[in-house]
């Protein structure tokens, strides 16, 4: 399966829902977390790089809410890096 692909068609999911939607965009948003954090734990890749091959743009805020996401979860392990700077993995 290409991790990557999904993320390109789950983040768009999650920003078209309305703000009131709640727990589906947590619940979503989450997903999307732990793909990322799954994908950087096969590739060693930063979020940023991730984000970037799948095509989608995000702003800092929605990155490190993504990272929130995926440690409050138990991230499948790890939590998604990217914190901003591209050098964390």
């Amino acid at each position: 399966m290409n991790f990557v692909t999904l993320i390109s068609q789950l983040l768009p999911l999650v920003s078209n829902f309305a703000p009131n939607a709640g727990g589906q965009v947590t619940l979503l948003a989450t997903a999307a977390a732990n793909i990322i954090a799954y994908i950087q734990q096969q590739n060693n890749l930063t979020t940023e790089q991730i984000l970037d091959r799948a095509g989608v743009q995000l702003d800092a805020n929605e990155i490190e809410l993504l990272k929130d996401l995926a440690r409050l979860q138990g991230g499948g392990g790890g939590a998604p890096g990217g914190g901003g700077d591209g050098d964390d993995q």
